[in-house]
């Protein structure tokens, strides 16, 4: 995938396997909030249907959901820990204006919708807040193999770049079969995640995007320069590479596991470390 395609808002993900498309399912669900439209499209025995039912499982928080294809009731509601969830079929849909008949397109930004077969909708489903997801089997791997190709529209576009960049870390770094769950955070753009393997271990993930500088408010400065925010990981990354350098010192690597004790390195005014609460705690030396 060329950088050009990136920012363009597509990209294309190569699934070698049911837990890979497991795996999809379950990043793009936590990231989904009222008001998204998935749209699912490919061929016959591509795979909608099941990435749909796994999309479904992870929002209503059970994976043993049942979870049936709406090919005849065309839609079927579910209510979720994160709000009404629609998951529509539009196979047998002959012409859009059937959609007003059962009340598809109304309250969309109240709602996830999940809908396969899109194109029988014309253009009745908004494009600013859609994901388009195209699937087709993949030629070398016929069997259990995947090719899907994401595109955003421009609500997406950011969420998008930085699932699929959040993805690529965890699975770089080792930790592809970690559950992840949600942490409580501070009051930054940083979000957290608490990874936790199935033999027990866990690490906590932070998503830093980078900061745009807001207005000028003081003196021809914007209000992260005049307190020092930090814009990018570069100071998160520093702090790491230097802690690393000191044997025995606890590390602030975003995909390392923390530990639970730390000793104090010494000519340090304050060290911190994440608890197994997921709070940060600290104290001087």
């Amino acid at each position: 995938m060329t950088d050009e395609v990136s920012r363009a808002g597509t990209h294309r993900l190569q699934l070698d396997d049911e837990a890979a498309t497991l795996r999809l399912a379950a990043d793009l669900a936590a990231i989904l909030k009222p008001g998204d439209i998935v749209a699912l499209s490919g061929h016959l025995g591509a795979g909608k249907s099941m990435l749909a039912r796994a999309i479904l499982r992870e929002l209503a928080e059970d994976p043993r959901l049942e979870a049936p294809s709406p090919t005849f009731t065309l839609v079927q509601s579910y209510e979720t820990p994160r709000g009404t969830v629609l998951h529509a079929d539009l196979y047998r849909v002959r012409s859009p204006d059937e959609l007003d008949d059962i009340g598809l397109v109304e309250e969309l930004d109240r709602l996830i919708l999940l809908v396969e077969w899109p194109d029988r909708a014309g253009a009745r489903l908004p494009g600013g807040r859609r994901l388009d997801i195209v699937l087709d089997v993949n030629p070398d791997n016929p069997e259990t193999g995947r090719i899907a190709d994401l595109s955003g529209g421009v609500l997406w576009r950011q969420r998008l770049a930085i699932a699929i960049a959040t993805r690529r870390l965890i699975d770089e770094a080792g930790w592809d079969d970690a559950r992840r769950d949600y942490m409580q955070g501070d009051a930054s753009s940083r979000a957290y995640e608490r990874l936790t393997r199935p033999d027990g271990h866990s690490a906590v993930l932070m998503i830093s995007p980078p900061r745009p500088d807001g207005p000028a408010i003081r003196l021809g400065k914007p209000y992260s320069t005049i307190a020092h925010l930090a814009e990018n990981v570069d100071a998160f990354v520093a702090m790491d590479r230097g802690t690393r350098r000191r044997p025995g010192c606890w590390r602030t690597c975003t995909v390392t596991p923390c530990r639970r004790s730390c000793p104090w390195p010494r000519g340090a005014t304050m060290c911190c470390r994440i608890t197994t609460a997921g709070r940060w705690r600290s104290r001087p030396n």
